[in-house]
């Protein structure tokens, strides 16, 4: 619906035209494949062996991706919470 002055168009739903239920399955999809690898790096990571007989470099790559990970499924958790408000 448009609202206010006819010269100027502003959408009271920009959201209208989208499909919210398949942006929102998307996400759910990829927060639970970067939770499933946000486990798998913490379990190496916590495990001692693998932290003191693995090279450094293999350690600090896991740490990094584990950093990675987080950062990602924050954004994808935040983007969930967001898409939910509006379809309520």
């Amino acid at each position: 619906a448009l609202l206010g002055n006819p010269d100027m168009i502003i959408l009271d739903d920009p959201f209208s035209g989208l499909d919210l239920s398949a942006i929102l399955n998307r996400l759910s999809s990829q927060e639970s494949k970067l939770q499933k690898e946000k486990e798998k790096l913490s379990s190496m990571l916590s495990n001692e062996n693998f932290v003191k007989n693995a090279p450094k470099e293999l350690v600090l790559q896991n740490q990094k991706a584990l950093e990675s990970v987080n950062e990602r499924l924050l954004k994808v958790q935040t983007e969930l919470s967001n898409l939910r408000s509006l379809s309520d």
